[in-house]
């Protein structure tokens, strides 16, 4: 585990428990009846508050969840599984090998500052979709990010770094823009 990606997973959990702290407190407060004492409005406020809170801190756990999920079906992929990979307009069936094994060895990747896609990539990168022989398709966005590496955009918008994807592209012949 590196350490961006260590990093998010700490502000994920760190946004749950003080998000269901703040919930169970809530619930607490309710159950006690302290709320009551204070007035409608002041009941308003505080379910409102609550529910922006936990729900709102709950949504980087999902987001962080999610990046996961994708860097987990870049590293099991297998040319056993895997039936044809579309790069832009460019369909590959046969030696699908190098693409998977750079997929594979994909990093996580966390830019620096809050940089749009097209400040990351040059030329705002190509589609890349996967298909599997079970039949499940997965749908990703790459692009030259510094020096021959490529960053894989994920459909939920985070990233994953190949350091060899752009060579095993060209070598299949469907470079990258």
């Amino acid at each position: 585990m590196n350490t961006s990606m260590l990093n998010e997973a700490l502000a994920a959990v760190f946004c749950l428990l003080i998000s269901w702290s703040f919930g169970i407190w809530f619930y607490h407060e309710w159950r006690n009846n302290e709320l009551n004492r204070k007035g409608p409005f002041a009941v308003a406020f505080a379910v409102l508050l609550a529910l922006l809170v936990t729900v709102g801190g709950s949504v980087l756990p999902v987001y962080f969840v999610a990046k996961c999920y994708f860097h987990y079906v870049l590293r099991h992929l297998s040319p056993e599984t895997v039936s044809e990979i579309t790069i832009g307009d460019t369909v590959i069936t046969k030696d699908i090998a190098p693409i998977i094994t750079a997929l594979n060895n994909s990093e996580w990747f966390v830019p620096n500052e809050q940089a749009g896609w097209s400040k990351l990539v040059r030329e705002g990168g190509v589609p890349i979709v996967i298909k599997e022989k079970d039949g499940q398709t997965y749908k990703f966005t790459a692009g030259y990010y510094f020096l021959g590496e490529t960053l894989v955009k994920f459909p939920t918008g985070g990233y994953a770094m190949s350091r060899n994807l752009s060579k095993a592209m060209d070598d299949v012949g469907a470079p990258l823009p």
